[in-house]
């Protein structure tokens, strides 16, 4: 008896420790600073990426509000920053009626093009609306600043298509392709490389070149699958229909019979296949990439492909 008597007020002391805790905890607790009603309810706009086109001189990001009937200057605070970029005003001014306003983050000329340069700006909260679930946007900004180096056209290409296995070989029309260089970036670009019957992406080809003359794919484009070496041109493991199925190597149907490949991918940099190449030698003016295709014709067999630019 006299353990449970022991463990009974144990327990009861122990209770009570929490309770007064938390009455503590309680009776210092203060609800937040409410909003205003003449809040503008402003934040940053989902729109901002922090890329800078080419010939522009600086950056606007852009401030937009809920409430819009009178006019307003809401500040903003740098709260990060990078070396070389500057922020010539300490805030964004609204007229009546007006939703968006654009805070300007300038540079230095001199800064590396296709470099990221990180910030951060916040808006203050007498300004904002912490509670709105429903605002479109954040009350802080946390992005770069990138320069976008101009595209240098190179030349007009020629792409000849060859069919390279299965019994029934791909035999397409050849056509014209135009070729890009970022000269400082040392980025390339085909220009509509691949369309959708849709008109959609994936329109441009966008790569670097390796130290061994290997194309390397932009990872942004399409979906690779790192293990397998593939770059594909389809969601795998998710079916595609309709248009979706629908490719254009270039832009249009590759063949004047309206002939297309209904799926397709491109070997990558480390693939045993024997259909694989990324080759692309900027000195001799030639390229070689190669993949593998469904077609929406039984006059071809599925199979691997090599595409042979020359310009």
């Amino acid at each position: 008896m006299n353990n449970i008597y022991k463990i009974s007020v144990s327990l009861i002391i122990g209770l009570t420790m929490v309770m007064f805790l938390s009455c503590g905890d309680d009776a210092n607790w203060k609800p937040g600073e409410e909003t205003s009603p003449g809040s503008p309810k402003a934040y940053f706009n989902e729109s901002n990426t922090g890329e800078v086109e080419p010939n522009t001189s600086y950056l606007n990001i852009a401030v937009s509000r809920v409430n819009t009937s009178n006019s307003i200057t809401v500040p903003i605070t740098v709260i990060r920053s990078s070396e070389g970029l500057l922020f010539p005003e300490k805030s964004v001014t609204f007229a009546a009626g007006e939703e968006t306003a654009y805070f300007r983050v300038d540079f230095s000329q001199e800064l590396p093009y296709e470099t990221a340069y990180p910030f951060a700006l916040k808006i203050d909260e007498v300004y904002t609306d912490q509670y709105d679930a429903t605002i479109p946007g954040a009350p802080v900004f946390t992005g770069n600043l990138t320069r976008l180096e101009p595209w240098v056209f190179i030349a007009e290409a020629t792409c000849t298509f060859e069919g390279t296995s299965g019994s029934k070989l791909a035999a397409f029309d050849s056509f014209k392709q135009n070729l890009y260089k970022k000269e400082i970036a040392g980025i390339f670009k085909i220009e509509n490389w691949c369309l959708n019957n849709t008109g959609e992406w994936y329109g441009d080809f966008i790569f670097t070149v390796d130290a061994n003359k290997k194309i390397l794919p932009d990872p942004s484009i399409g979906f690779h699958d790192i293990s397998a070496k593939r770059w594909y041109f389809y969601e795998p493991g998710k079916a595609s229909t309709g248009d979706d199925t629908q490719y254009q190597i270039n832009g249009h149907l590759p063949t004047n019979t309206g002939v297309y490949m209904t799926y397709f991918y491109l070997y990558t940099v480390g693939s045993a296949s024997a259909g694989y190449a990324m080759d692309f030698d900027e000195d001799a003016k030639t390229a070689k990439i190669g993949g593998y295709s469904r077609y929406s014709t039984s006059a071809f067999s599925s199979g691997t492909f090599v595409l042979r630019y020359t310009w």
